[in-house]
């Protein structure tokens, strides 16, 4: 070591006594030699965030110059001490400030995702990192080790270690669950196995973990089976009285004296906000609640809630037609609920209450068809209700018969005031285009 490269030396000693990193920094910058000047940069780095000074190591100017890049050795540094068992500073923390102050997105995940394996809030850190990476780039992180194949150079990743935006998010979700299982039920939350956990989740009575697992993990109609499982499988039993509550967050509600209820109704009230909350016009959630509860409960009524849920409380312009964009309702598949499981009278009531909605009507010829007047109201499944309750009728006679004659007698009315108003949509329809056109 030369005369200059020790005086250099000497003075990033003192300054790192001092706490004085500016004249650290500027030492580290003017030493000769490379090898010792990339040492003397992380005695430096290591110093100043030891010390607290994370602030200061990321207000530094890092840029490479001709013989260091002072950016990729400071990562370097840290990513050493985030392997070490040095437990004093929070270097995964550190190197993750260190790399989102230079946007460097990409790392900053990577980092997160790495050395914080099995924790949630790791992974929604390294999922905000990841969506901050420019568009144009791929979103695919590497997670674990490298492997090496024999016969390349280098060292490659395996294809099932890349993670995606979605991927992470699923990771988080799970491992923030992770605290409410067995340890023997404890499992790498891969998509592979997140079924496995959703079921334990329920079977252990962590319902809206459950769902929350489940909406993430699968898409489409994948994801409306299983969280209509959850809910038809735990809530149900107990809303309905044919099981009891003893689902964890229902004992804990029970316990708190600021409520007086029982467990079914609690259990009714969090499947009320769960159905009401997840279901939608491209899911059956709603109508596989309303067909558990008339299964389990034995009962010809459903809950108000859900009944409104499904009919609409709204004039429905399009009757029974579910087209409207977020729209909850569908009483066409309500209608088939009801026939199927031989609520005729409810059935034949729907149908009445629909078509003989006077301002849905009225709507419904007065606005154009470009407009948004269009309807749908399905014949071939009224007239398999007109057809079944002409057979029971026949074949029985009891208080409940009289009740479907009436029921239906009502709904023929209904259907024929339909028709004749349906008779003068055509010329509404030209008036409305007309007035509309000015």
């Amino acid at each position: 070591m030369d005369e200059t490269s020790v005086l250099y030396h000497a003075a990033l000693e003192f300054s790192l006594d001092a706490l004085e990193w500016d004249e650290a920094f500027d030492a580290c910058t003017r030493q000769p030699i490379v090898e010792t000047k990339v040492l003397d940069f992380n005695r430096l780095v290591v110093s100043m965030v030891s010390h607290g000074h994370l602030d200061k190591l990321l207000s530094l100017r890092l840029d490479a110059d001709i013989s260091t890049d002072w950016y990729a050795h400071a990562v370097k540094t840290l990513r050493e001490r985030c392997n070490s068992d040095d437990n004093t500073v929070d270097w995964v923390g550190c190197l993750f400030s260190l790399q989102a102050s230079r946007d460097d997105w990409r790392g900053a995940s990577e980092v997160m995702l790495n050395f914080s394996r099995k924790c949630s809030l790791s992974h929604i850190a390294g999922r905000f990192a990841m969506q901050n990476i420019p568009e144009n780039s791929s979103r695919l992180i590497f997670v674990g080790e490298y492997e090496d194949f024999a016969g390349t150079r280098g060292k490659r990743c395996r294809a099932d270690c890349l993670f995606s935006e979605e991927d992470v998010r699923i990771r988080s979700i799970a491992y923030s669950c992770e605290g409410l299982l067995e340890k023997e039920d404890v499992i790498e939350p891969i998509s592979s196995v997140c079924k496995v956990m959703i079921q334990i989740l329920t079977s252990r009575g962590y319902i809206l973990q459950a769902l929350c697992l489940a909406d993430a993990s699968f898409k489409g109609e994948i994801s409306s089976q299983a969280i209509s499982e959850i809910l038809c499988e735990s809530l149900v039993p107990i809303a309905t009285g044919i099981r009891n509550g003893n689902l964890p967050l229902l004992q804990f509600m029970v316990g708190n004296p600021e409520r007086n209820s029982d467990c079914g109704s609690l259990a009714m009230l969090l499947l009320e906000r769960y159905t009401t909350a997840l279901a939608n016009s491209s899911n059956f959630l709603s109508i596989n609640v309303a067909e558990a509860i008339l299964r389990d409960s034995g009962s010809d009524n459903m809950p108000s809630w859900l009944t409104d849920l499904l009919e609409g409380t709204s004039p429905n312009a399009g009757l029974f037609a579910n087209h409207m964009c977020g729209s909850k309702s569908n009483p066409h598949a309500l209608l088939k609920l009801y026939t199927r499981v031989g609520l005729f009278v409810n059935a034949c009531k729907l149908v009445t209450k629909i078509l003989g909605d006077t301002a849905s009507t009225e709507k419904l010829i007065c606005t154009p068809p470009e407009k948004g007047g269009i309807c749908y109201v399905p014949i071939d499944d009224i007239d398999l209700l007109w057809n079944i309750c002409d057979v029971a009728l026949k074949v029985e006679t009891s208080e409940r018969t009289k009740s479907l004659n009436i029921a239906r007698e009502e709904m023929r009315e209904a259907i024929t005031k339909h028709l004749r108003s349906m008779g003068t949509k055509d010329s509404a329809v030209l008036s409305a285009r007309a007035i509309a056109q000015g």
